[in-house]
């Protein structure tokens, strides 16, 4: 399973009931497109599915469907829009695209690459084309133009280090993030037009659009540092302790959670409404929490401020 955006396990059974219907939702949604689709599945696909369901002025209604990886099982699934699956379908094979491409040289990731390449390319111009973008935007979100280092003097004081990590940090979020933001901007835009047309939120969607790409970038930049320290590409945590990097996180953590306040506050207090915003705060806190175990440069522990 691709993505990270995932709850955790100790939660409400009413909650984890939710999740894994609206996961399985997204894995009978991207089934519509071939039969070894769901492979490409991400969570990232059901975070979009419940915020989806978030969003919608109405409840879902459930139905029982037969399991695609057990088809002898059937289980319980929500109905959703035709137009809702397309988004989310369409977003699970970009999402997919990019990471395959992500990985396209580690040799880790082979037998992943030689299932899912097949499986996404087919469909990814249409998957494009369903969320208005173009090629050009997924070559940016797959293989990013790494952000210049910026030629800073040499300073031995401890707080110089720090203004200076914070400083790369920002700059490696404003290089990257614009193709990533935009792809959740899109694809959450287009969910909007469906669940609520006559409501206008334009901000709200950018902000959340940037606050998940922010978090997306840093939690990758997380997981492949020690890759990059290994390799000697660009990584903009090099240099950081563990508590900066988590620090880091929690950052852009609280603007997701805000901005998914934001929406729950817009929305009728439905229980289906109630469950997929506690399971939305769940996988936001759940992606949080990965952190590496390479111990770095022990800078003194800093409050940084990632609210731009």
């Amino acid at each position: 399973m691709l993505g990270t955006l995932k709850p955790q396990s100790k939660q409400s059974s009413d909650v984890q009931s939710l999740y894994q219907q609206v996961h399985c939702s997204t894995c009978k949604a991207v089934q519509e497109l071939s039969w070894v689709a769901p492979l490409t599945l991400s969570r990232e696909a059901s975070f979009l599915g419940l915020l989806a369901t978030l969003l919608s002025k109405t409840e879902f209604a459930t139905q029982r469907s037969t399991c695609t990886a057990f088809p002898l099982f059937k289980k319980p699934t929500l109905v959703l829009p035709t137009r809702v699956k397309e988004i989310i379908s369409s977003f699970s094979i970009i999402a997919s695209a990019a990471k395959l491409e992500d990985h396209r040289k580690d040799h880790e990731h082979f037998v992943l690459r030689t299932l899912l390449k097949p499986t996404v390319q087919p469909h990814l111009q249409q998957a494009l084309n369903i969320l208005y973008l173009d090629q050009a935007v997924f070559d940016q979100v797959s293989d990013p133009v790494p952000a210049q280092p910026e030629e800073m003097e040499s300073e031995s004081d401890e707080s110089f280090k720090i203004q200076r990590a914070q400083k790369q940090l920002k700059n490696y979020l404003k290089a990257h993030h614009s193709s990533v933001a935009l792809v959740w901007q899109h694809a959450i835009t287009q969910l909007i037009k469906e669940t609520r047309p006559h409501v206008d939120e334009d901000h709200l969607v950018r902000s959340l659009s940037y606050a998940l790409s922010d978090l997306m970038i840093i939690k990758d930049a997380i997981d492949d540092l020690e890759q990059d320290l290994t390799s000697g590409q660009p990584n903009p945590l090099i240099g950081w302790n563990k508590t900066q990097q988590q620090q880091a996180l929690n950052s852009v953590q609280q603007r997701v959670l805000a901005n998914i306040k934001c929406f729950y506050d817009s929305s009728p207090k439905l229980t289906q409404h109630q469950f997929a915003y506690q399971a939305l705060s769940n996988c936001i806190s759940t992606a949080s929490q990965a952190m590496t175990n390479t111990q770095l440069l022990q800078y003194p522990s800093a409050t940084l401020n990632l609210s731009n």
